[in-house]
């Protein structure tokens, strides 16, 4: 008997295209897709789960598509959010056209999100309770706030960087911690919460002999209505300027941000390195690492993916499990989720393996493949054993 897998995505990504040839060989899967426009508008038919004794539901990411981003964004926007952080009407919203790069309202984008999410749980509680989620819609929505994702990895006993709480006080407040006599903060990561892929997060250093500096994906340009518009660039932008450094800081926190403490991360190649483990159904599979000169490694930033064999070489065999045991330690903090993907950071000497974030859909690794698979075709045979094991 086939096993029946829904997919909510946005139709034409590459995630898709991946995803669906993952199936095309796995015989024992058939594949519907429902797109997020449809189901934030309420025009999906959760009957139609219903008519297979059992199926899962998969969610996909809802990013690089401005119709959902509006959509998210005007569902937000019928919330209340603290006046502290940046919010759009939804006429605004609804005014507005695709700019490449633009950083959006992000504590409404989450609001709305955290909506959608909640009426996929109700529907699947109330109409569909045979359906298996692979990414349960509350883990996502923790997945999706790295402040309170870093609280539950925390609660969970794993070692992550110190962080502060949510800065509602702007550049005053990360400056007062970054004065602080210990010295500990002068050197940090100002995080969006609600953010990815490196998008507005500043990595800020102050020093006696240079005074303070920035380097950050955000380019600020004045918006015509006043105000100020941040825009997301792959090239990394450097302020110096205690005024533009201000002024940055000032409008990213707008977007409900946090700090977290800048540890210096173990070097490889002559390079500074973090590591993307994707953990499925509870071990670690896949292991990327990500090498810069730059303060953030992504790589769509220009960080070079390292050798995975070769590294393990390089760090040893004790250090090797040690990394895989910290990333299957932090996944375990969702245990409901089929999936969840690691930033790592190794301390000099691997002494330490420190997690940055977890995420929800950083399992898309094209063409990166673990015993000859990819992630993908993991998370496909996990899903049949699991069905199997469990004899629903």
């Amino acid at each position: 008997m086939r096993e029946h897998l829904f997919v909510i995505g946005i139709p034409g990504t590459k995630r898709l295209m991946y995803l669906d040839a993952a199936v095309s060989r796995e015989p024992r899967v058939c594949v519907h897709h429902w797109s997020w426009l449809d189901v934030i508008r309420g025009g999906v038919n959760w009957a139609e789960l219903r008519q297979h004794s059992r199926c899962w539901l998969r969610l996909e990411s809802p990013g690089k598509d401005w119709a959902v981003e509006q959509a998210l964004l005007q569902r937000g926007a019928e919330g209340s959010l603290e006046p502290c952080f940046e919010s759009w009407t939804t006429d605004e919203v609804g005014s507005m056209t695709a700019q490449p790069g633009l950083i959006v309202a992000q504590a409404q984008w989450w609001l709305g999100w955290r909506k959608v999410l909640q009426e996929i749980r109700d529907a699947l509680a109330t109409r569909a309770p045979h359906v298996i989620c692979s990414s349960p819609p509350e883990e996502v929505a923790i997945l999706f706030h790295k402040h309170a994702c870093q609280e539950r990895l925390e609660a969970a006993g794993v070692a992550c960087p110190a962080a502060s709480s949510v800065i509602t006080g702007g550049y005053e407040e990360i400056r007062e911690m970054m004065e602080r006599p210990a010295g500990a903060w002068r050197r940090l990561f100002l995080k969006p919460c609600h953010g990815s892929s490196a998008s507005g997060v500043v990595a800020l250093e102050v020093s006696p002999h240079r005074g303070i500096q920035a380097r950050t994906t955000v380019e600020m340009q004045d918006a015509p209505s006043g105000g100020v518009k941040l825009f997301n660039r792959r090239q990394l932008q450097r302020y110096t300027d205690p005024a533009e450094v201000k002024r940055l800081c000032d409008h990213v926190t707008r977007h409900r941000a946090y700090v977290q403490q800048w540890v210096p991360k173990a070097g490889w190649q002559g390079l500074r390195m973090d590591l993307r483990v994707v953990v499925i159904a509870g071990g670690a599979r896949h292991v990327v690492p990500r090498l810069s000169e730059a303060p953030m490694t992504n790589l769509q930033l220009g960080g070079r993916r390292g050798d995975a064999a070769q590294l393990r070489e390089h760090m040893g065999e004790e250090a090797w499990q040690r990394l895989l045991a910290t990333a299957e330690g932090a996944a375990a903090a969702f245990p409901a989720s089929l999936h969840v993907s690691l930033d790592i950071a190794p301390t000099s000497g691997f002494r330490r393996f420190l997690v940055l974030e977890a995420n929800a859909f950083g399992d898309f690794l094209p063409d990166l493949l673990w015993e000859g698979r990819e992630t993908y075709d993991w998370e496909l045979e996990a899903m049949l054993t699991q069905v199997s094991t469990s004899g629903a």
